[in-house]
């Protein structure tokens, strides 16, 4: 039986790893990628991205591989292919990767996400605007990390949760290109705050994969 969980989440929009919660199924194989370098519509990539990431998460840990790139992500949702994706989209190109999951109505909640995240080993697709993340410094590895007039909508994806003084974060993986001064992607594991992320986006539609099988929140 399937065992792990993807959510996806449709919305308008460290100081240190103490206290860290970091799930089991989320290590031992890399699976972040950027949008960059990823053909035409390279600045508006975050949807397939995103949706890509969560394919190689998913079929990393049944099947250990997943073949599909961002690229060709893009160009196999014609109706799309000039412009940025819908969850519509994602939800369609999941289901054409036989990427298991439900798509319905739901709102976004700190509390939910967690549990999403924690109890029930799944990640989450967030759609957010940037614009609600504050920027900060390289050194903290928290916050946005690039200007935020460059998207209007961005997707990221929820991978894990912390809380670090008394502030709850999110762990995300942000397709967004950036780069530390060791060379590595600021976009990975970077830390953001939750209570900006759900300010981000309060309500909308979700999509759920269970790789323990499906089961209503």
């Amino acid at each position: 039986m399937l065992k792990h969980a993807l959510v996806i989440f449709l919305f308008t929009f460290l100081f240190s790893t103490a206290g860290f919660t970091q799930q089991p199924a989320h290590s031992g194989f890399d699976w972040y990628l950027t949008q960059d370098n990823t053909g035409e519509y390279s600045g508006m990539n975050c949807g397939p991205t995103s949706a890509v990431m969560a394919a190689t998460w998913y079929y990393g840990l049944i099947s250990g591989k997943y073949e599909g790139t961002v690229e060709e992500a893009r160009n196999s949702q014609l109706m799309s292919r000039k412009g940025g994706w819908s969850f519509v989209t994602i939800e369609r190109y999941l289901s054409k990767n036989k990427v298991s999951h439900f798509f319905g109505p739901d709102g976004f909640r700190i509390q939910l996400a967690k549990r999403h995240l924690l109890e029930d080993e799944a990640i989450l697709i967030v759609a957010i605007n940037p614009r609600d993340i504050s920027e900060k410094d390289d050194f903290t590895r928290t916050g946005r990390y690039y200007d935020y007039s460059i998207f209007t909508g961005h997707y990221i994806i929820l991978k894990g949760y912390t809380t670090v003084d008394d502030v709850d974060y999110f762990e995300v993986y942000d397709p967004a290109l950036g780069y530390y001064f060791d060379g590595s992607y600021k976009g990975r594991n970077r830390l953001y705050s939750a209570k900006e992320v759900e300010k981000s986006g309060s309500s909308g539609e979700c999509v759920r994969a269970d790789w323990r099988g499906f089961k209503c929140l």
